[in-house]
């Protein structure tokens, strides 16, 4: 119907007298995709061959044409630049396809204030269609002035300072009777004396959590016990993400491998760590702090297996993983040592039965305890 409305149009116009004051007749195309349009034109009004290229064909903008004199090929030119379209005659034939922009992209360089070009590149490379590239110092970002003003927007929310912690350890050996209670279950009850209470009850078979602002009342309730032996007190910032690891005590060569220079064998010597050593990897997320802790002591001593004349490494180690919230003390324990002594007293000459016996049955464990603060943002 809208085909033979726009032949009538066209037949009025070429009846019609060239006056200025002849009257003008209104048609409406409307609603029909560019390449309908062109279609329409082409095959019921120029007539002559026409090529559109894809561009055109996939153009899915619907617009509508309100008296378009298309017998004067410079109206249709008018149109399809306003569209960001451009024709070509090419041996007859009018080629329309889209208009090639080469200057339709800037450059814009980036000095990174927080994270590595590496980081910003890698997170932000598969956001835009433009390109990224630089140096170690700067970013560089090649594309559409669109695009620009929306990485600028993206990267002052992006490149921002990590978070840290500051994470304040101490760590106890305590000692006590095998027919004591668990370790854990006598600091609870210490620091119940003492007037502190576990956060929302939390009292698990390993594991103990407060929050208190006072975290260190609970350290001095710990100190004022004898059975509780003080051996390191770490503290470590840590960025998120991050490991980091705090070691106290003495590199100790051990025996490696051997290898045969000349035929003639060589023994190699691998120094290995022993003493104290913590080490945490936190993820900060919004409210809390996942930690993977390791928490290890050791000590070489003179081997009694094994390859001979290289020590043997003694070692209690704590591996986990846990949550903490902002602000909460966190104690861990589990690795317990028994130890069984006994002991004679009396005189040389005199047989045993009439000397003094005894025999102690004890019990050590490594507990670890944990306050994690997470530092504001600036």
């Amino acid at each position: 119907m809208k085909r033979i409305i726009f032949l009538i149009a066209c037949i009025i116009f070429m009846t019609s007298p060239a006056q200025t004051n002849s009257p003008r007749v209104n048609i409406d195309l409307g609603n029909m995709t560019i390449a309908q349009l062109l279609k329409v034109v082409y095959d019921d009004t120029l007539g002559n061959d026409y090529v559109l290229e894809p561009e055109v064909l996939e153009d899915q903008r619907r617009i509508s044409v309100r008296v378009f004199d298309f017998r004067r090929k410079e109206n249709l030119l008018t149109l399809l630049s306003s569209l960001g379209y451009h024709l070509e005659t090419r041996s007859g034939v009018d080629y329309i396809s889209s208009v090639k922009k080469t200057d339709d992209f800037d450059f814009y360089v980036y000095r990174p204030k927080y994270k590595t070009v590496t980081d910003l590149k890698t997170a932000l490379s598969g956001l835009f269609s433009g390109t990224f590239s630089g140096d170690n110092n700067r970013l560089i970002f090649k594309g559409s002035a669109v695009e620009i003003a929306k990485l600028k927007k993206l990267l002052e929310q992006y490149d921002k300072r990590q978070r840290e912690i500051v994470i304040r350890g101490k760590i106890y050996e305590v000692t006590t009777k095998k027919t004591d209670a668990s370790s854990l279950s006598i600091i609870a009850d210490i620091f119940k004396n003492a007037g502190l209470a576990l956060s929302n009850g939390a009292k698990l078979v390993n594991y103990l959590s407060f929050t208190d602002k006072h975290v260190n009342a609970y350290w001095s309730a710990l100190s004022s016990d004898d059975r509780f032996k003080l051996i390191s007190e770490p503290s470590l910032r840590v960025r998120s993400n991050t490991t980091a690891t705090l070691t106290v005590g003495n590199d100790v060569p051990t025996l490696g491998s051997i290898t045969y220079q000349d035929g003639q064998p060589v023994q190699s010597v691998t120094y290995r760590s022993s003493g104290i050593i913590f080490e945490i990897t936190p993820e900060i997320l919004d409210n809390v702090v996942n930690l993977s802790v390791r928490q290890e002591m050791s000590n070489f001593n003179e081997t009694t297996s094994g390859v001979n004349n290289s020590p043997t490494l003694v070692k209690r180690e704590i591996r986990t993983n846990i949550t903490a919230n902002n602000a909460e003390l966190i104690v861990l324990g589990g690795l317990v040592e028994d130890k069984d002594t006994k002991s004679a007293a009396g005189l040389s000459f005199l047989p045993g039965w009439l000397g003094a016996k005894s025999d102690s049955k004890d019990k050590t464990e490594i507990i670890l305890s944990l306050h994690v603060e997470i530092l504001p943002e600036s």
